[in-house]
Formats: structure tokens, C-alpha cells, sequence
């Protein structure tokens, strides 16, 4: 059964004595109301009731239908006050809350998030994670890095560069190689590494050559020559 409304809409037949609109627009009544010396004229006062009652009538409608309940013509103002706040709350729970975002949700109960980045103007960027993987975007943790004489850098693909200034000497055996450390270890392996020697006289070098121990470990060699101290070589080495 539906709700009951006693709010009716007066003189709304299409023949009614009513006044017409631009008439009534332009009429004294509308301005100052009916006079007691010039009385008042019906289709006038029609006009009026007519506005009045379609207005009541359309929102004691909405009301009833919202509230799913009878909104009855007894002057109690204050019940059709809560019967209008409860039909608003209805509308927009039950309307409004379908196409609307939920702040506590963050947006994501975006229903087109692709779409709704496209509109925001952003570019592909936006839609990537942070990582080391394809299509991701690492962050400058991923670039960290120990900028000393005896220093090192991480890639964010896992290499690993390090270099410093160490010792070379010896030549004939594995074991004869000046067993030097990197700044930190290869957590996989060392790849490559390769020396320059330091210092002004290059003639007391030789012939410089490296041996990969593990890690953490290298020997620096070096051919016979007049000097038969330790030589000093810059060293850089890549791993990962």
C-alpha cells in the first residue's frame, strides 16, 4: 500500500480559471496582495493557490515515497520535519551512495582506475610499482652507495662496483699474489677486475695482473724488476 499524502495540488486541470503566467507576472497582486478596496479577483487568487499547493503537493510526494510514510495535513510541523530529513537521508543512501566514492576506501573503489589516471592527465609512470623487476621504477634506495678512496655503489640490478687503492707483488704461483680485500664483499661473484698502477714511477710496476680469490679476496701480481717492494695499484672491480 502506498503512503498516504494529503498535500494535493489545487486547480491543475488544463480549463481552470487560472490567471496566466506572464499576467500574473505583471499584476499588482503578485506585488502587493489582494486589497480590501479592490477585493479579490478569483483567477488571480487561483494562480496563487495553484503555485502553492503544486510545490507542497511535489514535496510532500517526495516525502512520502522516501519515508514510506503518510504525511497527513494535521499542522504538525515537527513530525514532517523528521519525515522530510528521514526521506532525504533515504536518497542519498540509496541514490547518491551507488555512483559515490567512499573517503575511507582511499579510492579503491575507483571502478576504472586505467581510465580515471588517463583523465587525471598522468603519464605511464603513475601505474608502476616501486622495484627492480620489469616495469617497475626503483626509488634512490636502490642506488646506494659508499663514496670514500675505498668505496662502492649497488645498481638497482644487483651490480655491484667497488674500487680503492691496493698492493701488487709477486708472480710464479697462485699463492705469490698480494692477497688484498675489497671494500665489501660479492655476495655471487666478483666478474671482472682490472688495475692501474699509482704512483710516478711506472718503470718499478712491470707488468700488473689480478687473480679472482672469492668474494672478498684478490691477489695483485707484478713481473720482476729493480724494486722488489710491494708496488701501490688502483683497483675496480664489478660483481653482484
Amino acid at each position: 500500500m502506498n503512503p498516504k499524502n494529503d498535500f494535493k495540488a489545487f486547480s491543475i486541470k488544463s480549463n481552470s480559471n487560472v490567471l496566466d503566467q506572464d499576467r500574473y507576472e505583471k499584476s499588482l497582486e503578485l506585488q502587493d496582495g489582494f486589497q480590501e478596496e479592490t477585493g479579490i479577483t478569483i483567477h488571480v487568487l487561483n494562480k496563487a493557490l495553484r503555485q502553492s499547493s503544486t510545490i507542497s503537493s511535489v514535496v510532500a510526494d517526495f516525502i512520502a515515497t522516501e519515508s514510506g510514510s503518510d504525511v497527513l495535513d494535521d499542522g504538525n510541523i515537527t513530525k514532517l520535519t523528521a519525515q522530510l530529513n528521514k526521506a532525504l537521508e533515504h536518497k542519498i543512501t540509496t541514490k547518491i551512495s551507488a555512483s559515490a566514492l567512499e573517503k575511507a576506501k582511499n579510492g579503491a573503489d575507483i571502478p576504472n582506475k586505467n581510465e580515471f589516471i588517463k583523465n587525471l592527465g598522468l603519464n605511464e609512470a603513475a601505474k608502476r610499482e616501486i622495484g627492480t623487476g620489469n616495469n617497475q621504477i626503483p626509488d634512490m634506495s636502490y642506488f646506494s652507495a659508499n663514496l670514500t678512496s675505498s668505496g662502492w655503489q649497488k645498481l638497482p640490478s644487483g651490480l655491484i662496483e667497488t674500487w680503492g687503492f691496493v698492493l701488487a707483488n709477486g708472480y710464479g704461483s697462485l699463492e705469490a699474489g698480494y692477497l688484498n680485500n675489497f671494500p665489501i664483499p660479492f655476495p655471487n661473484a666478483c666478474l671482472n677486475i682490472t688495475l692501474t698502477h699509482g704512483g710516478y714511477n711506472p718503470q718499478d710496476a712491470g707488468i700488473c695482473s689480478v687473480g679472482i680469490v672469492n668474494g672478498s679476496q684478490f691477489r695483485c701480481y707484478r713481473s720482476p724488476t729493480n724494486n722488489n717492494s710491494p708496488i701501490g695499484v688502483f683497483f675496480r672491480a664489478i660483481g653482484y
